[in-house]
């Protein structure tokens, strides 16, 4: 992955979000940047197009908003439902006119659908 230098302004006017706050930013995106890491070191990342800083800069807003919205969920008062069946558990937020699955492995699906709006990311079966 390579270094990336992404700010608020960045995120508001290439990327065009406007969920995080400018001074939420830089914790959002070092966990966004953590995660990017975590996928490039045990996987093989092909960023899509022809300008690889660009698309993993894009990415890591895409991870940084999702971080903002697991957060969002879980902090709305009322909103997040939980079903179980047996062993089997999962967490749901119907806030954002559909649901949000905050449960780990709804949280990895998420991530993972994130970046692979402008990562090709391939974890191969050994």
């Amino acid at each position: 992955m390579p270094s990336l230098n992404v700010d608020h302004t960045y995120y508001k006017d290439v990327y065009g979000g406007t969920t995080i706050a400018e001074d939420e930013w830089s914790g959002y995106a070092a966990q966004a940047e953590a995660y990017l890491d975590r996928i490039d070191a045990l996987s093989t990342v092909t960023p899509y197009g022809n300008d690889d800083e660009r698309a993993w800069s894009m990415a890591l807003c895409a991870v940084a908003e999702e971080y903002c919205n697991f957060d969002i969920a879980a902090n709305s008062a009322g909103s997040v439902k939980a079903a179980s069946l047996g062993s089997v558990s999962e967490t749901f937020d119907a806030s954002f006119g559909g649901a949000i699955d905050l449960s780990p492995e709804g949280q990895k699906r998420n991530l993972h659908d994130a970046a692979s709006r402008y990562l090709h990311i391939y974890v191969g079966i050994c």
